[in-house]
């Protein structure tokens, strides 16, 4: 099969390369991680406390929550292309007004605004990858794309620590400057650019169990994608306050979350070079066993590599995470955009409660306090979809015993 002879339906538009559309969910993510540690270092030096940081990230989740079903149907109606460069477009404007914020209602703005573009951008790309793809290739090419947008995470993590001491305000410019290029290639691609296809390389993929474990799987790693974007929402927003208090600044901090998300693209990665790891019971396991060390892990530690190890193993979770629940949201040749957006909407789900749930706990009681709730969380997670697997396999057995009586 060659590229773009997927079924993409009505709602295809432009015809992208993988390579292209790799390097537009590097170059977005790449901006957004500088966001993620420079936006709070800004609103605490306004004033914010973590409480503030807590609900600064709900609300970038919750916007993003409330637009992202609306924004995958969207680009199934009416095409994806318009929405993906509408996306950078509006985070570039929003970040180039942190130039000038000047109190902290402003931040909850466009943080309102970020989850939005983020609404806006990633459904309709995700639903991208998978019209471009047949099923053989479908499972390696969105590993291979969520390579792309955590590899820019972690580098643009590596480099914001760096970027902001040598100015606070250069990390905006930067990040701006950035995503109003990508809108703008987006934008131009969609009104002039039309890409040639190439041969797509085959990936062995294992045979869709049963209907009724196929749901399953859908529904466990719906389960387990919320609670490590729960985990690592909370991590993201409010390790950078507890990396201050135990004295940690710049750099310091940029290097430990870095960890976090390279071990994401690390996680990506494997499963883009291992085959046969579509509905897979183990793997789902496997994706809440890393965090629940890291997390254990984290609870304990007080030094940059102590919380570094912590934090790639929850990464690396999180990483598999992500790309089982995309990858069993969007193989259907229907309603991608919708399922895309119904994935994200999870994930945000977890972006908010883990950074506000945690920033009350975080002022209640204590920040360390916030690696238990979210150790709590992924144990009752791994127990639930445990015993859910359980009670599925032994339903499926009776239905089969039921049909050779037959």
């Amino acid at each position: 099969m060659e590229e773009g002879s997927g079924p993409e339906g009505p709602s295809s538009g432009m015809r992208l390369t993988n390579r292209q559309i790799y390097a537009f969910a590097f170059a977005n993510n790449f901006c957004i991680a500088i966001l993620y540690l420079n936006l709070p270092l800004r609103a605490m030096s306004l004033g914010a406390d973590a409480f503030h940081l807590g609900l600064i990230g709900g609300i970038w989740s919750l916007s993003a929550i409330c637009a992202a079903v609306l924004c995958g149907r969207l680009s199934d109606r009416i095409g994806r292309d318009g929405l993906m460069a509408l996306g950078p477009l509006l985070s570039g404007l929003a970040t180039l007004s942190l130039l000038a914020v000047p109190k902290l209602s402003h931040v909850f703005a466009v943080a309102a605004a970020m989850g939005v573009s983020s609404a806006l951008f990633w459904p309709s790309i995700e639903a991208k990858v998978a019209d471009i793809s047949g099923r053989h290739e479908m499972g390696d090419r969105l590993s291979r794309f969520n390579v792309s947008w955590s590899s820019g995470s972690g580098l643009g993590t590596l480099l914001s620590g760096v970027i902001a001491e040598q100015s606070a305000l250069l990390p905006f410019w930067v990040a701006s400057a950035v995503l109003l290029l990508l809108s703008l290639r987006l934008a131009l691609l969609a009104r002039f650019g039309e890409s040639k296809a190439r041969p797509a390389d085959h990936a062995s993929v294992a045979p869709p169990p049963p209907h009724r474990e196929a749901a399953a799987f859908l529904l466990a790693s719906r389960l387990v994608h919320f609670g490590l974007t729960f985990t690592i929402g909370s991590i993201r927003w409010l390790f950078p306050k507890l990396a201050v208090t135990l004295g940690l600044h710049g750099m310091a901090i940029g290097l430990v979350l870095g960890m976090l998300t390279g071990a994401q693209a690390l996680g990506f990665l494997g499963m883009a070079l291992v085959r046969r790891w579509q509905y897979a019971f183990n793997a789902l396991l496997l994706s809440l066993l890393l965090p629940l060390a890291g997390l254990a892990l984290a609870w304990w530690a007080s030094t940059p590599f102590g919380f570094g190890v912590a934090f790639f193993a929850v990464g690396l979770g999180g990483g598999m995470t992500f790309n089982l629940c995309l990858f069993y949201s969007v193989q259907g040749a229907h309603a991608r955009g919708s399922n895309a957006g119904l994935h994200e909407a999870i994930g945000g789900l977890g972006w908010m409660l883990g950074p506000f749930l945690g920033g009350i706990v975080a002022r209640q009681v204590s920040l360390p306090a916030t690696s238990l709730l979210n150790l709590a969380l992924v144990a009752l997670v791994l127990i639930g979809v445990s015993l859910y697997w359980v009670r599925v396999k032994a339903e499926s057995r009776r239905e089969k015993v039921g049909h050779v009586a037959a």
